[in-house]
């Protein structure tokens, strides 16, 4: 029978292969062998080479995808969630616990990884509201390239899995702080979450520096810019892991992580208003000015204070720190209990777990269906990162433009002048603020479910190969508009805490979605695909009464939320002028 073993057998040890640049990473941590016993005696013998890919073979090797470098630091930051994901998922070993249609696809180890990535963010959300988004955004891409650093080293499977949760757990702030789903990309042979995503860090940085009438575009582009990894990262994933090793790719993403990190340190200052204000307050601290304003900047900074500003207005970042109690880190979970940010946040979920469940039976299934190798099934997640790059930008606009049409509206109707601008945080209360944003979210929905339903049944013997291509691209299309209508909406719904909402969203989806592709091979193995996909297009439709209720009574529960924290605010100030 199939085992995995490291260790050398009791008795003859097992003949050495041939080393190749192949070879080097999970080969060496789990190597596949065939175990005999003969006469009391065990002899372990290695897998030749062509093992790997026979049909009844336990173990296969993945590869994994690096990711490109984006000009802004920030979206450099948020790419490396995705590609983190994806780079172990392509490299992990497989094995069968049954019979060969139904292999085990390293789904243990998925749903561990999106648990990290949905509870880390909900603990740096906090903290970056509180101590800012660069000091986070700093500390945790130094975790990603230490625990990148780990797997690279690591010898044993469980050591692996340990460096892995870490590094997930780190890039996962570019979702919140930079802006949000996270990026999982593919593996040949093993199902492959895809998330974020992505997205902690990042939504907060795009809430502190854009304008409503902007900000869609802005969460739009870094949106695309996140999804470039899930169409390039498979192939690149693949070809470094055939030609350095496993390990190879985790050297990578560590030279790749370092850089991103020398960038932000030297390109991004702080953004949060409570430290920079609206970008008018001078920062002199090291934790929050970029180091390019500090050492190419001295001047202007002593010009500052002979032109009059106060040493108090020139260090205000410095004068006082945010206290951060446990808490703190419990409130993003009250967000749940929000009527209007339940019923964004459930939709968003259920959109994100089918996406994530149809990417995830990708590769089974076009191994399956079509009989292709590796690569082959690298190059079909292309169409669909190009379906979450194009839907990304282009929801990203139209968000903008319906926004704007609805301001608009709300100045002729209440004849304020053209010139005039709504305020950047706390928009008005009569503000139709769900209808701006969930505008052209009826067409995503039917284009959604259309490409599901079309994607499962072109899933058949004999069936052509571009059928389900293009169902693919339609499918990342609408996913990541829907998405992005999601996200949009999160934030605008909790001003001046954008970074812990969106780090809500990214828990409540990837809560779900873990649960998704928990359950994808479960269902493939009792059930044909088109029944499978049918049966999530249908959970769609029935999920969509929470959009119309957002959409029906969202203005009034928001009303109502912010004139009860409106009270708590007036109580909360009584009681320390009384003290």
């Amino acid at each position: 029978m199939g085992a995995y073993t490291t260790a050398k057998s009791s008795g003859s040890r097992s003949p050495k292969r041939s080393s190749s640049a192949g070879d080097i990473g999970l080969g060496k941590i789990l190597r596949p062998s065939n175990t005999t016993t003969t006469g009391g005696a065990t002899s372990t013998t290695s897998l030749g080479e062509n093992d790997w890919d026979h049909e009844t073979s336990a173990p296969q090797t993945l590869q994994n995808t690096p990711t490109p470098t984006p000009r802004l630091s920030l979206d450099r930051s948020s790419v490396m969630t995705k590609v983190a994901e994806g780079t172990f998922t392509e490299a992990a070993p497989c094995r069968t616990d049954g019979p060969p249609e139904q292999p085990y696809h390293v789904s243990s180890y998925r749903r561990k990884s999106l648990i990290a990535q949905g509870l880390a963010p909900s603990f740096w959300g906090p903290l970056a509201d509180a101590f800012g988004r660069r000091q986070i955004l700093i500390y945790t891409m130094l975790l990603y390239v230490a625990a990148c650093v780990g797997i690279a080293l690591s010898e044993s499977f469980p050591t692996l899995m340990v460096f892995r949760f870490f590094q997930a757990a780190g890039s996962s702030s570019t979702i919140s702080i930079g802006r949000q789903p996270i990026l999982q990309p593919f593996m040949s042979r093993a199902p492959a979450i895809t998330d974020g995503v992505p997205q902690n860090t990042g939504a907060g940085v795009i809430a502190d520096i854009a304008l409503p009438n902007e900000r869609g575009g802005y969460i739009g582009t870094f949106s695309g810019v996140r999804q470039s990894a899930m169409a390039i990262g498979p192939v690149l994933g693949g070809v470094i892991s055939r030609v350095l090793g496993f390990r190879a790719i985790f050297w990578f993403l560590v030279i790749v992580g370092s850089i991103v990190t020398m960038a932000i340190l030297f390109f991004l200052p702080e953004t949060l208003h409570s430290i920079a204000g609206n970008g008018s307050i001078p920062l002199t601290d090291v934790r929050h000015q970029a180091l390019s304003e500090r050492v190419w900047h001295k001047k202007d900074n002593q010009s500052d204070l002979d032109d009059g500003h106060s040493a108090h207005d020139i260090t205000a970042d410095t004068g006082s720190r945010a206290k951060v109690t446990w808490h703190v880190f419990f409130d993003p979970f009250l967000f749940l209990l929000e009527k209007d940010v339940a019923c964004t946040l459930y939709f968003g979920a259920v959109v994100y777990t089918v996406w994530s469940m149809v990417t995830s039976s990708t590769s089974f299934l076009f191994k399956q269906y079509f009989g292709l190798d590796t690569l082959q099934i690298g190059l079909c997640f292309i169409p669909n990162g190009v379906g979450c790059i194009l839907g990304s930008v282009m929801a990203g606009r139209q968000l903008d433009t319906d926004f704007k049409s609805a301001e608009d509206s709300y100045r002729y109707r209440w004849d304020l002048p053209h010139c005039h601008t709504l305020p950047r945080q706390e928009l008005p209360r009569d503000f139709p603020l769900e209808w701006a944003r969930l505008a052209q979210l009826p067409s995503m929905i039917y284009i959604f479910v259309f490409g599901i339903l079309v994607y499962g049944f072109s899933l058949s013997p004999g069936a052509q190969l571009a059928l389900p291509l293009v169902a693919q691209f339609v499918i990342g299309y609408s996913s990541t508009a829907v998405l992005n209508v999601n996200n949009t909406l999160t934030i605008d719904l909790y001003p001046g805490k954008s970074a812990t909402a969106t780090a809500v969203n990214n828990l409540a989806r990837c809560l779900m979605g873990a649960v998704g592709v928990s359950l994808t091979n479960v269902a493939l193995a009792k059930m044909k695909p088109h029944l499978l996909f049918l049966t999530l297009a249908s959970i769609t439709l029935l999920s969509v009464p929470t959009v119309m209720a957002e959409w029906k009574f969202g203005m009034r529960w928001r009303s109502q939320r912010m004139d009860r924290m409106q009270r708590q605010k007036d109580e909360k100030g009584k009681q320390r002028s009384n003290v």
